[in-house]
């Protein structure tokens, strides 16, 4: 096994030590649409850090198990980016409720009240319903969030114009499958070019996707983890 190899193997090994905070379910957050909300907070060399660290919140949909930093980028492109807070939440239910919701933001604000959070360095990245969540958030809060990643939105991403300012105030990357059923790719495309017209700061990487894993258009990105990384509220 080569250096780069073992280096890999020793991240995901460290990632699946790394000291859980926390794990919650509520699988009566709201009983009419059968949603759930779990989380967990990983450490990653944070022990080390002298001064606040970033906040990455990783949101996966309930089709899928809960994401973890190795599925969703390189673990060793991650590596560079240490120390780091992990938030890893997985959202489900039949709509995304105002509920599910809730719980989210309230705990990113707990995590930021018991850690040494750089508030200027917190980052969203979400798949499916968890993407509905991202784009729910910084609707409501975007002066919360540094940057955004919204891959494969169920709800379609059908932007609030009373809202595109927030939307527009957030660095965003949105990727879509443009053979996606569910979601017609021109929803999108018309939701990017509104927000395009509101002067956001909006990627959009439209692909067609023969790889079955959730975050494969992700990793497959090889700029967006620097992209992620460069954004600051600052």
């Amino acid at each position: 096994m080569n250096r780069r190899a073992s280096l890999a193997l020793f991240m995901f090994f460290c990632e699946a030590i790394a000291v859980q905070i926390a794990v919650a379910r509520d699988a009566d957050v709201d009983a009419p649409s059968r949603a759930f909300f779990r989380y967990r907070l990983s450490a990653l060399g944070v022990s080390q850090s002298p001064e606040a660290v970033p906040l990455l919140v990783l949101i996966g949909d309930h089709a899928a198990p809960p994401p973890t930093v190795g599925e969703v980028f390189d673990a060793l492109r991650v590596r560079a980016y240490h120390p780091l807070l992990v938030l890893t939440m997985q959202v489900g239910g039949e709509t995304m409720s105002t509920a599910v919701e809730e719980k989210a933001r309230s705990t990113i604000v707990r995590v930021r009240a018991t850690h040494d959070v750089d508030p200027a360095r917190i980052y969203l990245v979400g798949e499916a319903r968890g993407a509905d969540l991202v784009w729910r958030l910084i609707e409501s809060s975007g002066d919360d969030y540094a940057a955004a990643v919204a891959a494969n939105m169920r709800a379609g991403g059908a932007a609030d114009p009373s809202r595109l300012d927030r939307l527009a105030g957030v660095p965003f990357w949105i990727f879509h499958d443009a053979a996606d059923e569910r979601v017609p790719v021109a929803v999108v495309r018309a939701t990017v070019g509104a927000l395009w017209a509101a002067g956001a700061n909006v990627r959009y990487t439209e692909y067609r996707d023969d790889d079955p894993g959730r975050w494969a258009a992700l990793r497959r990105e090889d700029r967006l983890l620097t992209w992620l990384f460069m954004q600051s509220r600052e």
